[in-house]
């Protein structure tokens, strides 16, 4: 297959954004300039555009699953003792005072 050109890349390219674009909600937000600036400088130290960064949030916000990093950690406790075992060999308690 011939490569394509530059020229043929971009018009795929912008075709495709342009049907990406067709099935997007929108949103208006407003924020407090303070806010506004932190959110840009987040967006800009991320390499993101401001859309693409409060997308990601929102998607963390409303996600179903776990996190990869969470789903990862299932079983890894499985060698702990039970209370009864980490606790033989220690001395009684003492009594509580009754409130």
């Amino acid at each position: 297959m011939q490569a394509l050109t530059d020229r043929h890349k971009h018009i795929y390219l912008h075709i495709y954004v342009d049907y990406q674009a067709a099935f997007m909600g929108q949103v208006t937000i407003y924020l407090e300039e303070e806010i506004e600036e932190k959110m840009s400088a987040a967006a800009e130290s991320a390499n993101l555009s401001k859309s693409k960064w409060i997308a990601g949030l929102i998607k963390s916000k409303v996600a179903n699953e776990w996190p990869e990093s969470v789903v990862g950690l299932a079983g890894a406790w499985k060698d702990l003792p039970l209370a009864e075992e980490s606790r033989k060999g220690l001395d009684q308690d003492t009594e509580r005072e009754a409130l």
